[in-house]
């Protein structure tokens, strides 16, 4: 029977096929995304992709029994494994179990040593055979120098004297052997009883409770688990998506005014706030735009677009930036306080309650952005029936009567006056004037790199 053989030409397509699949394995493997590994601070996020993220301690130590018992918490722990997360101290009391043999025994250990010590105070057994001995030796001696008395019967005292010092010496010897003895025997049962408690070993939190009050424990067996309060992230991402995870990536926000539409752009000025949370990937707006009144019940918009787009053709002007460190905690707060601002279904373009109000507002409850809004903001120093707070910028004071008379006196806006909407002032720590219709006159504002913004975009709203 012959062996079935393909042609040549077929077999030339399927080591073809074989080397195009190679190829294309090789291509694929090799354009996985590489990861990169970065230090993140608190609050910082990286971005935003799908995996499987645990947050463990650095440190986790189980605390055993060192003796059988019967256990009883510590006050602070009575209620049980309601407990947990509690945090507690190095050398803290978290129970203790009750070895009742043991306790028994210690006490009849200090009885004994109690009694020895009082034993010890009084005078030896020989003592005073020693002492009558010795005044016999002394008065033998004498008779025996007026020869009254055998020398044999004073060497026979003598010797008496001697055996009694020996035996004297050997109750004494006894005795502090006995004292130290029992001694050693107490503190061992203390020893034994310390053990019985049972304290934190280090500071940290409480994350597990394995027994309940009362319970009878067995030597060795775990009873807490105490972890430091230091953790660290550990994450399973798909390697897939370990590409969108990229060193540098930060938070950012920003305070931007642009003049109006119309003639009125040559009296003032719109505000708005942009931020961008490190995850994200795009901006989000906070502003109050008056005419959206007409169709809804609130001018407050919140909405997703260009940060530095013109306003109706005017450039906006960047008045303060922060990044990086720290700015996911203000874009929460900017959130929480533009969503509370207190005139979000009125507007009123002079003097107030308008955009400038709403950015005012939401500065003051931020201070750390420290933004000097340009005194064609009319209607920042609106602040309703409230004559006297903070400055618009949330530092310093400011006196205003309902927007259309106002004074202000701050580190970051400097010294400002307002009459009517037209705000006149100096500014000594960031070297400006500050006039009506004009706005700032000084050097440009220093802010953070933009590198990774584009330029402003030329469309209109």
């Amino acid at each position: 029977m012959e062996t079935l053989k393909f042609p040549r030409s077929k077999n030339l397509i399927l080591a073809g096929i074989a080397a195009v699949l190679v190829i294309i394995g090789i291509i694929y493997f090799t354009t996985l995304p590489v990861a990169e590994v970065a230090i993140v601070q608190r609050g910082t996020a990286i971005s935003a992709i799908y995996g499987t993220v645990r947050i463990e301690p650095s440190l986790v130590l189980p605390v055993r029994a060192q003796n059988a018992g019967f256990i009883q918490l510590a006050e602070v722990l009575s209620a049980g494994r309601g407990a947990i997360g509690r945090s507690v101290e190095k050398g803290e009391l978290l129970a203790t179990i009750a070895d009742e043999t043991t306790a028994r025994q210690l006490k009849q250990a200090r009885v004994d040593l109690q009694a020895a010590k009082q034993r010890a105070e009084l005078p030896l057994p020989s003592a005073e055979a020693l002492k009558v001995a010795e005044d016999n030796l002394g008065r033998l001696q004498k008779l025996t120098g007026l020869s009254n008395v055998p020398q044999v019967e004073f060497e026979k005292a003598k010797s008496e004297v001697n055996r009694l010092k020996a035996l004297v010496e050997t109750e004494r010897i006894e005795r502090d052997r006995n004292l130290e003895a029992l001694d050693d025997a107490a503190k061992k049962l203390e020893a034994q009883m310390k053990n019985s408690e049972i304290r934190s070993p280090v500071d940290g939190l409480l994350t597990a409770i394995k027994t309940i009050d009362g319970e009878l424990v067995t030597e060795r067996a775990e009873l807490f688990t105490v972890s430091s309060k230091k953790n660290y992230v550990r994450g399973e991402v798909d390697e897939e998506d370990v590409g969108e995870v990229k060193a540098g990536m930060e938070a950012i926000v920003q305070v931007y005014a642009a003049r109006v539409i119309g003639w009125r752009g040559v009296f003032g000025v719109h505000t708005w706030i942009a931020v961008k949370p490190a995850a994200a990937a795009e901006y989000t707006v906070y502003e109050i735009i008056g005419w959206r009144l007409r169709s809804q019940d609130t001018a407050l918009v919140v909405r997703h677009r260009a940060p530095d787009m013109r306003w109706f053709g005017s450039a906006p002007e960047l008045v303060a930036e922060k990044r990086g460190a720290g700015v996911e905690e203000l874009i929460a707060r900017i959130d929480k306080a533009a969503r509370s601002y207190p005139w979000a279904g009125e507007y009123t373009m002079w003097p107030g309650p308008n955009s400038n109000t709403f950015t005012a507002w939401v500065l003051r409850a931020v201070p750390e952005l420290e933004a000097d809004l340009p005194p064609t903001a009319i209607g920042k120093d609106y602040s309703g029936r409230k004559l006297v707070g903070p400055a618009p910028s949330g530092r310093g004071f400011q006196f205003s009567l309902f927007g259309l008379a106002a004074f202000t006196a701050s580190a970051v806006e400097g010294f400002e006056v307002n009459l009517l909407g037209l705000s006149f002032g100096i500014n000594p720590f960031d070297p400006s004037l500050k006039l009506p219709l004009v706005g700032r006159v000084g050097p440009a504002r220093a802010f953070a790199s933009k590198a990774d913004e584009g330029a402003a975009h030329q469309h209109a709203l």
